[in-house]
């Protein structure tokens, strides 16, 4: 996937909707599906699979995670607007994954999922 990602011309995420998620980021759901629906499917398919991978260190999540921003955004961290960029979707993702974690987490102790769960918030 990430060669895919990088392989498209324009970014999934622009700088603008960077932008308009900077003012939305006080919640995370609403910020994340007011992307278009292309969008955050793409990126809810990076998280899921995220989600799956159990006991992460925090250093290689992180990683995944500005990783992910790189691909779909098209800019490294250290560029002007880098920081902002990775801080911004940061602040969005993150609270989105580990909700998705806990959801897998009940589930393992439940006992009580079906194999493929949906694990889309809203």
């Amino acid at each position: 996937m990430w060669s895919w990602l990088e392989q498209l011309k324009e970014p999934v995420i622009s700088r603008d909707d960077v932008e308009a998620l900077a003012h939305k980021y006080m919640d995370p759901n609403k910020a994340f599906y007011s992307l278009e629906k292309g969008q955050y499917q793409t990126l809810l398919c990076i998280i899921d699979c995220v989600a799956q991978l159990r006991d992460l260190p925090f250093d290689v999540e992180d990683a995944i995670l500005a990783r992910a921003i790189r691909a779909f955004t098209k800019v490294s961290f250290d560029a002007d607007e880098g920081p902002k960029v990775y801080n911004t979707l940061k602040t969005i993702l993150k609270p989105i994954l580990e909700e998705k974690q806990a959801k897998l987490a009940d589930c393992d102790v439940s006992n009580n999922c079906a194999q493929n769960v949906d694990l889309q918030i809203h």
